[in-house]
């Protein structure tokens, strides 16, 4: 069976015209599929004792599936799976980036304004590392353990 597969199909949404799809599907690892059938179960069992996943749900926890629009004509599978990891890495960043610095809510409108103060937040988020740093050092010069 192959790890990638993709298939066309249609949505019917309300009276507006067919919206074209493309579905690509990578079928994962053994273990990565354990490991998501496993998370499955646990959420399951924290919705109450009775609660367990379908068979379907448990199916589909070996898969990684992206609904896309891009034509097959000019992605491959391959590349359209490569977005969607590279967009995972993106939303990755900013989600650590705003626990490190405590940034949840921006409050400028102004681009530039915006940049500025995420920029105020990696001078400052940087400079508390170096000072942690230097701290660290001086205390394994004198015996200390940190």
């Amino acid at each position: 069976m192959p790890r990638i597969c993709e298939a066309q199909v249609s949505f019917h949404l309300a009276e507006e015209r067919p919206l074209a799809v493309r579905l690509v599907a990578l079928r994962l690892t053994e273990k990565q599929r354990q490991d998501a059938q496993k998370r499955k179960r646990k959420k399951a069992s924290q919705r109450g004792k009775k609660s367990k996943p379908t068979a379907e749900t448990l199916y589909l926890a070996g898969w990684l599936i992206v609904v896309t629009t891009l034509p097959a004509s000019r992605w491959s599978a391959q590349e359209v799976l490569s977005l969607y990891r590279a967009r995972w890495h993106i939303e990755f960043f900013f989600k650590r980036f705003k626990q490190l610095l405590d940034v949840h809510q921006v409050t400028c409108v102004h681009q530039e304004r915006v940049q500025a103060g995420i920029l105020v937040h990696l001078l400052a988020r940087e400079r508390l590392r170096r000072k942690k740093e230097f701290i660290c050092s001086c205390s394994r010069q004198c015996g200390y353990l940190v």
